[in-house]
């Protein structure tokens, strides 16, 4: 599945690709390895997946693929909500490790990636696609390798880092002063967050070079409706979902329908 779309693979994406197959050999929790510096988000994309989709348990077969399913943890939750998923990762080391744990007659485990989902058009009722998006250099070709999977009046359900405006609150005083150079004695994590608005910086105990990037909505929403999918809405992880920048919100969860 190309949709004309040449999708190459770069020393950005490969370098986040051994990052994570690393992490798959190591004694971790499993939400450290799917989202390495906050529990909460995996938290938050379970309630995510369970409010709107629901329980399998009183529909007819549903088909839910998770691209890039790392550890599990979303298939471990849609088997509990009836599912039979189907897990993909580039990882094979991943896959074997989720086949020890996982039996096969609860899940399907496939080894592939979002450049080539090993999977029909139209095969999937929900692709679930959550923390992927900002380690990629081809965003929007996966976006529509991800629709192309869908069957029409599927869902996708998916989250990636926020991108924030300019103007919000306190982010853009502090953006225009650090565009002038000015701040640079008093430059922090958080300053260079702000300046830095396409990328989330580390923490200072990682690795310098593990930059995210982070997205808008106003683009996601134009990928999004170009690979056909509509009923575009997006929801934030802070408490004020109107005004995310006024609980600082770092993510964002986006649910879209195949056209």
């Amino acid at each position: 599945m190309t949709w004309g779309i040449k999708l190459t693979k770069t020393p950005w994406e490969a370098f986040w690709k051994e990052r994570y197959e690393s992490l798959a050999s190591i004694e971790l929790p499993a939400w450290q390895k799917a989202s390495w510096w906050y529990e909460y988000i995996v938290e938050k994309q379970k309630k995510f997946v369970e409010k709107n989709v629901g329980s399998a348990k009183t529909q007819k077969k549903i088909i839910a693929v998770d691209v890039g399913c790392g550890p599990g943890i979303n298939l471990g939750h849609l088997i509990k909500m009836g599912f039979h998923p189907i897990g993909i990762d580039y990882s094979k080391r991943t896959i074997c490790s989720l086949k020890a744990i996982i039996k096969s007659e609860e899940a399907s485990l496939v080894v592939g990636d979002a450049y080539n989902i090993p999977l029909k058009s139209g095969t999937a009722d929900v692709v679930l696609y959550f923390g992927v998006m900002q380690t990629t250099d081809e965003p929007r070709g996966h976006i529509f390798q991800l629709a192309e999977t869908l069957k029409p009046g599927g869902i996708l359900l998916m989250s990636t880092l926020r991108r924030h405006t300019k103007w919000e609150l306190p982010f853009w005083p502090i953006y225009l002063l650090s565009r002038q150079d000015y701040l640079t004695e008093n430059s922090n994590r958080n300053t260079e967050m702000i300046r830095l608005r396409d990328h989330l910086v580390p923490r200072p105990a990682d690795d310098p070079h593990n930059l995210l990037k982070r997205y808008s909505q106003k683009e996601l929403r134009r990928w999004l409706a170009d690979a056909g999918l509509v009923n575009i809405s997006f929801q934030y992880d802070g408490l004020v979902n109107i005004f995310p920048h006024l609980s600082n919100s770092i993510m964002l969860y986006v649910r879209a329908v195949k056209r």
